[in-house]
C-alpha cells in the first residue's frame, strides 16, 4: 500500500517514474501477458468442450423430434409443430398475417 500511495503522489506531482520500476516493466508486462494467454487458452478449451457437448445434445434432440407426430421440418433445418391449424384461405405473398408462436431451447426454457 505504501508503494501505491507513493505512486499516486508522484503522479499528482508530475514526478518522473522511478528508473528501477521502469527497468522492471518489460518483465512485468511479459508476466501479465503470459498469465492472460494461459487464462484465454483455458477459457477456449472449456468453451470447446461445452460446444462439443451442445452439438451432441442438439443432434440427439433433432433425432428425437423426427419421431414425434406432427413435427415438420423445413429445408433449412427449422423444426415446428402446428398446435392449432388455422381456418380459411391460405395467405399469399401479398397478404399480412398474424402468427402466435412460442420458441424454446432444447432444455425447454
Amino acid at each position: 500500500a505504501p508503494a501505491i500511495t507513493k505512486g499516486i503522489e508522484r503522479g499528482l506531482n508530475d514526478d518522473q517514474p522511478d528508473q528501477a520500476m521502469l527497468a522492471k516493466m518489460p518483465a512485468f508486462q511479459e508476466f501479465i501477458q503470459a498469465r492472460a494467454a494461459k487464462a484465454q487458452a483455458a477459457a477456449e478449451a472449456e468453451a470447446a468442450g461445452a460446444a462439443a457437448g451442445n452439438l451432441a445434445a442438439g443432434k440427439a434432440f433433432f433425432e428425437e423430434l423426427k419421431g414425434q407426430e406432427g413435427v415438420e421440418s423445413t429445408e433449412s433445418g427449422l423444426h415446428f409443430k402446428v398446435i392449432e391449424p388455422g381456418e380459411g384461405e391460405k395467405p399469399t405473398m401479398e397478404d399480412s398475417v398474424l402468427v402466435h408462436y412460442k420458441g424454446t431451447l432444447i432444455d425447454g426454457t
